[in-house]
């Protein structure tokens, strides 16, 4: 079975998953940039509100749910703020997509809930996207993690807040690590590799040597494994897509390869 996939929708947009997940009844996809609305060409799928092109993002929005078979009225979104605070949702909450720019329910970095057909909704452009899975009590998590929540551990601490809420046992979890930033193309300065080194017990797994000097190729991909590992999740229950998005920024938007013009790519869960 391949790790990640790419394939085309009724309605025209190519999304990604992985079918292992897809197999234990999670369904999920990470949007492309193509069969959307937005964007200087007209046909650029763009999910956040960040471009402030608001009458094509809700446009785009709308199609990715359609292509995922989902309505807006079974979704839920946060405003993203690269922390480390997770939010679970329940019936209740349902609908807050973000049709509307507004519709969130809080600032937050992850979602999680044992709620069937609850959608979880987060955007990206290189930060890391990590979905959770408890098999055993049907438990689902969604992480936005950037260097910053790397750093401070943001997918773990989600994972924990699983383990307390829903007594998830991490070495029966599985976690994905989607497209984002590769240590192909991530290059950072100083006071990032300072707070790898202080976050990580082997930093030297994670920084690679660049050309330039007190500079330091970043690995967000392990990054993300080694704190999941480390709180028990078995490295073989671990997939990740091995996908760069500013090599690819073709595919995914990138924030870094477009010098900070990036739109959004989502990523859409849920339990069936």
């Amino acid at each position: 079975m391949e790790k990640f996939i790419l394939r085309p929708t009724e309605n025209g947009l190519w999304v990604g998953s992985f079918p292992a997940l897809t197999a234990m009844g999670v369904a999920h996809g990470f949007s492309t940039r193509f069969g959307g609305s937005g964007g200087a060409d007209g046909q650029t799928l763009d999910l956040g509100w960040k471009t402030g092109r608001q009458e094509s993002v809700a446009c785009d929005r709308k199609r990715f749910f359609a292509a995922m078979e989902i309505g807006d009225d079974r979704v839920a979104t946060i405003r993203q703020v690269h922390g480390t605070r997770a939010i679970q949702v329940d019936a209740s909450v349902l609908g807050r997509s973000g049709l509307d720019p507004e519709a969130y329910l809080g600032e937050a970095d992850a979602l999680y809930t044992d709620e069937k057909r609850a959608g979880l909704l987060l955007g990206f452009a290189d930060c890391v996207p990590v979905l959770l899975f408890d098999p055993v009590h049907r438990a689902l998590g969604v992480v936005h993690a950037g260097w910053r929540g790397t750093v401070s551990l943001v997918a773990q601490k989600t994972l924990l807040t699983m383990q307390r809420t829903f007594g998830s046992n991490p070495a029966l979890c599985f976690a994905a690590i989607g497209p984002s930033i590769g240590p192909c193309c991530y290059e950072v300065d100083q006071p990032v590799i300072e707070a790898v080194q202080a976050a990580f017990a082997q930093p030297e797994r994670l920084l690679r040597k660049s050309e330039k000097a007190g500079h330091a190729k970043l690995d967000l991909w392990q990054a993300n494994s080694d704190q999941l590992i480390a709180v028990g999740v078995q490295e073989k229950h671990i997939f990740t897509s091995q996908i760069c998005t500013a090599h690819h920024h073709q595919v995914f938007h990138s924030h870094r390869a477009s010098a900070g013009t990036a739109g959004r790519m989502g990523l859409l869960a849920w339990l069936k």
